[in-house]
């Protein structure tokens, strides 16, 4: 198998996550869904989600212009196996806050985990 694969669909995937992320204001109504949240609370879910916006642009451009080096340096195998973990770990966040009844949470727990397999599998890929 070809570790360059899995890092360009990671790269498709994280700009994908991006893209999702222009739209979550009006996805999930925030201007109604936020008026009784504070300044600074309200604030802060913007902020969060620009950077989260800004880090899966540069997660996502890493996989296109860099994948040899994530392949064959040290750095590119931490980066990758810190891509993953941050997928397993967000996806340990959809139980915990959401629980396993709700099956649109049950479908994006499933989205993330499928973020760590693809950059959980170049990375043994690469190790092995």
């Amino acid at each position: 198998m070809n570790p360059k694969i899995f890092i360009i669909i990671g790269g498709f995937y994280h700009l994908s996550w991006a893209i999702s992320h222009v739209f979550f204001p009006k996805l999930f109504k925030w201007d109604k869904a936020l008026e009784k949240i504070d300044f600074y609370n309200k604030s802060i879910m913007h902020i969060q989600s620009l950077f989260l916006l800004i880090t899966f642009i540069i997660f996502g451009f890493a996989a296109f212009i860099f994948p040899n080096e994530l392949i064959n340096s040290n750095l590119g195998k931490y980066l990758i196996a810190s891509f993953g973990m941050f997928w397993f770990f967000r996806s340990i966040a959809q139980i915990y806050y959401f629980g396993i009844k709700d099956k649109k949470a049950n479908v994006f727990h499933l989205i993330f985990i499928f973020g760590f397999l693809i950059h959980l599998i170049p990375f043994v890929i690469i190790i092995i």
